[in-house]
């Protein structure tokens, strides 16, 4: 699924029944995007989870349910599993609460990072309290806690609480 690059796009809140993904789900470069509240649903995804770029998105707590990245598609841009990068107006990201897992056995040499980066506003990650499985290396900063997560890049983040049933 990828929503890319409609300049007219405000909200992305049309898809409550959608439940499962198999692919890769990208919403990115949507100039007038502010929120993303549409997928209660959304369960699953079998490929990369992306949310890039899109300068003025405010609100991303559309995923409620989302249990699994399973990020085990070709990954043919990146290496990352789960990536929301480049929002430059996002302040907080807590749509996640329900995410137990990114990345498969599969693919724990790729696809098992979360990366959080380059999100200028950005103050607080509160939304990952509920992942519990992390199949690869994990590093905040270098310092190794057991996975892959890199959170780099957003200087104005000053509380990262929504990892703490890793730590």
């Amino acid at each position: 699924m990828d929503l890319l690059d409609n300049d007219a796009l405000v909200d992305v809140g049309g898809f409550p029944n959608l439940m499962d993904v198999y692919g890769r789900f990208h919403i990115s470069s949507n100039d007038a995007l502010t929120g993303i509240t549409g997928f209660a649903g959304l369960s699953f995804v079998w490929d990369q989870f992306s949310i890039a770029n899109n300068t003025v998105l405010q609100d991303i707590s559309g995923f409620p349910q989302l249990g699994w990245v399973a990020a085990n598609g070709p990954l043919s841009d990146s290496s990352y599993g789960l990536g929301i990068t480049g929002n430059d107006a996002l302040l907080d990201i807590s749509g996640f609460a329900n995410l137990s897992q990114v990345g498969s056995s599969d693919c724990i040499a790729r696809g098992s990072e979360i990366l959080i980066s380059g999100n200028d506003s950005l103050q607080q990650i509160s939304g990952f309290s509920g992942l519990t499985n992390f199949l690869a290396y994990t590093e905040i900063y270098e310092v190794p806690i057991g996975g892959i997560i890199s959170v780099t890049n957003n200087p104005s983040l000053t509380e990262i609480p929504g990892f703490s049933n890793l730590i």
